[in-house]
């Protein structure tokens, strides 16, 4: 297939999906409505998923790639909501149904924000589909689809606060180089949150706390050097309680000698650390590799790219079914081959 339009005047799209980390996270008491208002740094990575978004009669979601194994093709996709709620709203004659490919690089359960992306890149495909849709609508829509949707709208450098989908850009940091690795167990966002209230019953504001305030001056600066030793994320402890195996990736970490940074992304599982040599962060995630974790190497990445018109569709009709339950999933490889354009 070309990447010609099609009589609607809707072309096939090719679209990124990066990760996410939160270098900092600071969480408060829950509230009333069961949340807990948040304070993050979200930075994007260069770690992706890719959609192939094409015109269709009827919507259609497959997902294949090394990290399919257990993600919903189907209406509990978050990418299937997101086009349903796209369509309620902003929906018209002759705009297309999307028939969507995912190709999963990102592995789910990681707080990673994976699925997340997913919906968010689908909105932006989507929106350029139909043209007459402004940043705001779509930000708005993608918050009602969860707290990651809209700061992966763009991604980048960004603070959060509310849920997460309160944002303000801050200065760009640095593409470093970054590693992110996690144990093979996932854990339940909720259950994570439980064990931080069962903690820390008392927590307080987290946006007048000291540790953040440290965060947030350094981010607001642009000032890197300031920052890495002040990111911190509450939801490591109660998170290490229940997966005792994050608190040796940590260290690990920790130990490297060009570290930066590190800690857990979300709820976790998966760690990462910024590291100032390239060489020695791919040298560290080949031995966690080695020692049976699932690990990835690449970059920090300043932001999102925009959707492209698809030169073909032949990646993703090649890649199959979703791997069976059991069979293996990929480590990425080291440096990063599978990431974002």
């Amino acid at each position: 297939m070309d990447d010609t339009p099609t009589e609607n005047g809707c072309r096939p799209l090719s679209v990124e999906a990066p990760a996410k980390l939160n270098l900092a996270l600071a969480v408060g008491p829950r509230r009333d409505d069961g949340y807990h208002p948040l304070a993050t740094l979200f930075q994007t990575i260069s770690l992706c998923d890719r959609l192939l978004v094409e015109p269709a009669g009827a919507l259609g979601l497959r997902v294949t790639g090394p990290e399919a194994a257990g993600v919903p093709p189907g209406e509990a996709n978050l990418v299937w909501r997101a086009a349903r709620l796209f369509f309620e709203r902003f929906g018209r004659p002759g705009l297309p149904q999307p028939q969507v490919t995912v190709e999963k690089r990102i592995p789910a359960g990681a707080g990673l924000a994976g699925g997340s992306s997913d919906a968010a890149a689908l909105l932006r495909a989507l929106a350029r589909w139909h043209g007459g849709v402004s940043r705001r609508e779509l930000a708005a829509l993608a918050a009602e689809l969860g707290s990651d949707v809209p700061f992966l709208l763009d991604g980048g450098t960004a603070l959060g606060f509310g849920r997460g989908e309160r944002l303000e850009p801050v200065p760009p940091l640095p593409e470093m180089a970054v590693v992110v690795a996690k144990p093979p167990a996932s854990l339940s966002t909720a259950d994570v949150y439980r064990a931080f209230d069962e903690l820390r019953p008392q927590a307080a504001d987290p946006a007048a706390r000291p540790e953040w305030r440290a965060v947030e001056a350094a981010a607001r600066a642009g000032e890197p050097e300031r920052l890495w030793p002040a990111c911190f994320n509450d939801l490591e402890t109660p998170a290490a309680r229940l997966c005792p195996e994050i608190r040796p990736l940590l260290e690990a970490l920790a130990a490297a000698p060009s570290r930066r940074a590190s800690g857990m992304t979300g709820s976790g599982t998966a760690v990462w650390a910024v590291m100032a040599d390239g060489a020695e962060a791919e040298a560290l995630a080949a031995a966690l590799r080695g020692r049976g974790y699932w690990t990835w190497c690449g970059r920090l990445r300043a932001r999102v790219g925009e959707p492209a018109p698809a030169r073909g569709t032949a990646h993703a009709r090649a890649g199959g079914a979703a791997p069976a339950p059991g069979a293996a999933r990929g480590a990425a490889t080291a440096p990063d081959t599978e990431g974002c354009a």
